[in-house]
């Protein structure tokens, strides 16, 4: 098995990330990865961009809240995108994010219609995935709402019921691993304590193994959200890395530089983790 390196850029203006990504080929990284936030710079536009600008690098999104998007319009960008860069395109889907509390933009804010809605739109994009895109559509992976077998009209039908399934987080997260993966990782991060269990997965299997938990510490560089954090805390985290075996790293105490106009990237494999 080969073990691939990817960057998820930090943000800021199109031409600052274009010229990221640029850079981390540069340095020997195989996969860039943008935001994809409900405003701001647009993903997909950007990622096109990038496709022209480098030869070698997937690219992608950190992740595509799909209920909040148009399938067949998130299909045909990544489409072009993947023509665009010779085959190069990636697709990460979620739900968004995990409370109700979101602003007021005219989309749809309920966590269960949400992950229904995902649901829907993963299957439209399966059924034509393979003929358009040649995309498996067993390959085509998410979230998911219960399902159950029906006879209808002499017909057997799987049903959609309004209820979630598999929401992507905490123990969820192990089985989700398992269910679509079939492999324990052996190189895990995260961010909350709704990661700790695939972290804690990743470094009790056998043979070597990193898992990275990463402090958002610096309020003056970026922001801190751990313990008071509502949405997806960080304290078990904080108070049982060591006892679980995880690499705490600190936003304030280990970045170099964030969200600054140039960035440092080092070849994977070096010891700073300094962008």
């Amino acid at each position: 098995m080969t073990l691939r390196f990817g960057v998820i850029l930090p943000g800021g203006s199109a031409r600052e990330q274009l010229d990221q990504a640029v850079l981390a080929e540069q340095a020997g990284w195989d996969g860039v990865f943008v935001s994809e936030a409900a405003y701001g710079v647009d993903a997909w536009s950007l990622l096109a961009a990038m496709a022209a600008r480098t030869t070698r690098v997937r690219l992608g999104t950190m992740l595509t809240p799909l209920p909040w998007r148009r399938p067949w319009k998130l299909a045909s960008q990544v489409a072009t995108l993947d023509q665009l860069s010779g085959g190069r395109a990636t697709l990460a889907i979620g739900v968004g994010a995990v409370t109700d509390d979101l602003p007021v933009t005219g989309e749809q804010t309920d966590l269960r219609l949400r992950a229904s809605m995902m649901d829907e739109g993963i299957d439209l994009i399966r059924a034509f995935s393979e003929d358009v895109y040649g995309v498996a559509r067993e390959r085509v992976i998410g979230s998911s709402v219960k399902t159950r077998f029906d006879i209808q009209s002499g017909h057997g039908e799987l049903v959609k019921l309004a209820e979630l399934n598999s929401f992507d987080d905490r123990e969820e997260k192990v089985v989700n691993i398992g269910l679509h993966i079939g492999r324990r990782p052996i190189l895990a991060f995260g961010n909350s304590d709704g990661d700790l269990a695939m972290l804690r997965y990743t470094k009790t299997g056998r043979g070597p193994s990193l898992a990275l938990l990463l402090h958002h510490d610096d309020v003056a560089r970026e922001y801190v959200y751990d313990r008071q954090f509502h949405l997806s805390p960080l304290s078990e985290g904080l108070d049982k890395a060591i006892e679980y075996g995880l690499t705490l790293v600190s936003m304030k105490r280990d970045w170099r530089t964030v969200f600054g106009a140039s960035v440092s990237l080092t070849i994977p494999g070096t010891v700073p983790a300094r962008a």
